[in-house]
């Protein structure tokens, strides 16, 4: 940046339309350097949790249970896992390493970072 042989997209001229659309998931230190765009994101992950309605009514748990954070996934998973008697689990992921390591790696709160406007973001 400092030898001058990259630009922010903020100096290139009709940018602004395009910087807007990406702006909610610019981050520190990954697209903006020094205050400055510099890249735009290329790979986003979305994470979800699938809600087994069933396994939650058998726990006697509503829509308005269903968690919004790690501490009420925990709640329902051990109240789904105890009502379950050893059939059914109240969480679980795929085998695959990249599954595992990216749910621990966002519970744990390293997802987070601040993006554009300074908001701190998680997966949840």
């Amino acid at each position: 940046m400092d030898a001058g042989y990259i630009v922010p997209f903020e100096d290139l001229p009709g940018s602004e339309g395009l910087i807007d659309n990406f702006r909610p998931y610019l981050a520190n230190q990954s697209q903006i350097f020094d205050g400055k765009i510099y890249t735009l994101p290329y790979s986003l992950t979305t994470f979800g949790i699938v809600i087994n309605k069933d396994l939650f009514a058998k726990a006697g748990l509503t829509e308005a249970d269903y968690p919004k954070t790690w501490d009420q996934v925990r709640e329902c998973a051990k109240k789904i896992t105890e009502a379950c008697n050893g059939t059914a689990y109240g969480f679980g992921l795929s085998s695959t390493l990249w599954t595992v390591t990216s749910y621990s790696e966002c519970a744990s709160g390293r997802c987070q970072y601040p993006d554009a406007y300074g908001k701190r973001r998680s997966a949840v």
